[in-house]
């Protein structure tokens, strides 16, 4: 009887024990927990800091159980959550530990954290590459504790060198591989320094995508304008129709129908006139299209020959006008000269400014209002004689304080060519005592090749063909006012390599970057002069860059500008004449 009982308690004990190791269960007994990381240890922060511990453990099958300590570090002390957030105590080194358990397995890892009392910068970003030269960059710092202020120092390769923002954008400025620090400091007045390295990239050549602008093929010198319009290219050109058999010029207008088309179905076009009888339309210029702040579209045109002293103004009532009659066409008549082949249409604020070249000279033109329905609601004056000589197509900006600036240049007899640089003294001059006139420089044969301005640094800068004295060299003329009065104000800076000889065919400024189109004349490929450096007055910050593949034999009209920051060129390719927009890859 006694060993019946004896094997019932036997049978109780074991049934007992195995229930308990399956109530306690989840856990394997073969598969280990493994702690492999805690985060952050080290030097964690200063005293006060709000830190967030946690741990990459793996192994556990069943629930786990943590179970942290922080040696008297940190408020709490301990905690069971997964991931605790603690308040950092006094400054000392501390010793730590995490333990973690599923009912079957249980595994100990002890760490060390420091709490210390300065601020301790972790990184900082962008280390290693940072950009191009003009590229605005904006510097950032992990750091630990609590800084109250910050001194950036950035050598020479950022304007400003020296910054005592938190975050700082900077300039970068020419190519290279500079050293800085940052110098984080609290409210006690405890610092540390950071040494840091970043580097100014060279601008690379870029690859180019060409894409043909609609099924058209553009027609006749200077007769090309390109504007990009709330992100979508623009064109206005001249071009020749098959009307019923008889071949008529007609004036075109074309839009992209997306911000960066790539192919030649994404472009609308139609025309704005059509030759007749009596008048011969004619675009001729690089700036006869001009938008109001609305992207209404305008277009200055002439009529030569048929009618010298007549020019044409268009308007569209649209933003995208899709056809002729969403056009309305005006006469800007004047008593000056026998022909009218050069454009310039500027929209102001309440007016319309008009710039025509005739055998007389430059005309300058200003509506009443943005609507001119006739001669009546136009005034004009002679900004410049010709003299009996030809003038080349002008070219025009606005100063930033608003004044007209306008180049060209005249041929005198055989012997020089000066640049003639016009400027207004009013914001809306009326008269021609309310110009001034100098030419920018002399050169030593005669030359009729078109000049080129833009701004740079708030400052006018003038791109110009070169002359046999300089070896057809592309030249840029700075300089130091935001006005010039005369020769001596302007500084000629050769861009172009030595031997290479150019046409000028467009300047434009983008990312506050230069920018030169020219045609080689020797081998008639297109390229770009780019400016890598930050200061452009110097001649070895600039580099070359040809269109690839070459695209030969291109002559005008063609036309530089930027889309999406994107370097773009449009040019009547020669193999098909067809407009061609070619466009950079990268960032300009």
């Amino acid at each position: 009887m006694r060993l019946l009982s004896l094997l019932g308690l036997l049978l109780t004990l074991c049934v007992t024990s195995l229930s308990l190791v399956s109530c306690r269960g989840g856990g394997d007994p073969d598969v280990p927990i493994v702690i492999s990381g805690i985060t952050p240890v080290g030097i964690v922060g200063t005293p006060g800091d709000s830190i967030q511990f946690s741990a990459n453990v793996t192994g556990v099958t069943g629930s786990p159980v943590y179970a942290w300590n922080f040696g008297g570090g940190a408020t709490p002390n301990t905690s069971s959550s997964e991931t605790p957030t603690v308040v950092l105590g006094s400054v000392d080194t501390y010793s730590a530990s995490l333990t973690v358990s599923d009912g079957v397995n249980l595994t100990a890892l002890p760490f060390s954290f420091e709490v210390v009392d300065v601020p301790v910068v972790q990184s900082v970003t962008p280390t290693g590459s940072a950009g191009l030269p003009l590229g605005v960059v904006q510097f950032t710092a992990e750091i630990l504790g609590s800084p109250t202020s910050f001194e950036w120092r950035f050598d020479d390769g950022a304007v400003p060198s020296i910054s005592t923002d938190e975050e700082p954008e900077v300039l970068l400025q020419d190519a290279g591989t500079y050293a800085g620090e940052l110098v984080a400091t609290n409210a006690n007045g405890d610092s540390e320094e950071f040494p840091f390295s970043y580097t100014v990239d060279a601008p690379v050549a870029p690859s180019w995508t060409f894409v043909k602008v609609g099924m058209e093929r553009a027609d006749g010198p200077r007769g090309l304008c390109a504007k990009v319009v709330d992100g979508h290219l623009v064109l206005a050109y001249n071009m020749t129709l098959n009307d019923s058999g008889v071949f008529r010029n007609a004036i075109r207008y074309t839009r992209a129908t997306v911000e960066m088309p790539t192919t030649e179905l994404e472009f609308q076009s139609h025309t704005v006139m059509l030759e007749s009888d009596s008048e011969h339309p004619r675009l001729s210029g690089w700036q006869g299209l001009a938008f109001s702040d609305e992207d209404l579209p305008y277009l200055l045109f002439g009529t030569t020959p048929s009618e010298p002293g007549l020019s044409k103004l268009a308007r569209a009532a649209d933003s995208t006008p899709s056809a002729t009659s969403d056009w309305t066409v005006t006469e800007v008549e004047y008593d000056g000269g026998t022909t009218n082949d050069g454009q310039i249409l500027h929209v102001l604020d309440s007016s319309l400014l008009a710039i025509i070249k005739s055998s007389s000279g430059l005309y300058i033109f200003e509506s009443s209002d943005l609507a001119p329905e006739d001669q009546a609601d136009w005034t004009y004056h002679l900004a410049a004689h010709a003299e009996g000589l030809p003038l080349t197509l002008p070219f025009m900006q606005l100063s930033t304080e608003g004044r007209l600036q306008i180049i060209a240049s005249r041929p005198v007899g055989h012997a020089f060519s000066p640049i003639i640089f016009c400027q207004s003294t009013t914001d809306h001059p009326t008269a021609d005592n309310d110009w001034s006139r100098f030419a920018v420089d002399i050169r030593d044969a005669g030359w009729d090749q078109d000049n080129y301005l833009a701004l740079f640094d708030e400052k006018p800068v003038v791109y110009a063909p070169g002359s046999p004295g300089t070896s057809w060299a592309a030249l840029l003329y700075f300089t130091a006012e935001t006005h010039p009065s005369n020769l001596e104000d302007f500084t000629a800076v050769q861009i172009s390599p030595e031997g290479t000889r150019v046409s000028a065919l467009g300047l434009e400024t983008a990312s506050g970057r230069l920018a030169a189109l020219y045609r080689d004349m020797d081998r008639e490929v297109l390229g770009i002069f780019r400016q890598t450096g930050t200061d452009p007055g110097v001649s070895t910050n600039w580099s070359n860059i040809e269109v690839t593949p070459p695209v030969q034999s291109v002559t005008s009209p063609a036309t530089l500008l930027t889309i999406a920051g994107r370097l773009a060129i449009v040019f009547v390719d020669p193999r098909d004449n067809r407009l061609t927009l070619a466009i950079a890859d990268g960032e300009f």
